[in-house]
């Protein structure tokens, strides 16, 4: 598949899923990055699989852990 193909599928996708926003391939490259970790992957072999070198892709992951404190705050942790 072509990069333009991806896009493509990725917003068409979007679209039939009634999200506003601005999508494309990097989307899911995010996604997959937080997907990993949220599996029980380390940082290490995301970083490894997603070819990244180095920890640029923690600003993917920011999200994550936003989310998962505030949970744990109204959880009174």
């Amino acid at each position: 598949l072509s990069t333009d193909k991806i896009k493509d599928f990725v917003r068409l996708v979007a679209r039939h899923a009634g999200l506003e926003g601005n999508f494309g391939g990097h989307s899911i490259r995010i996604t997959g990055a937080c997907l990993a970790i949220l599996g029980g992957m380390s940082i290490e072999q995301v970083m490894a699989i997603g070819g990244w070198t180095s920890k640029a892709v923690e600003v993917y992951l920011r999200g994550i852990v936003a989310v998962a404190l505030q949970a744990s705050s109204r959880m009174g942790l």
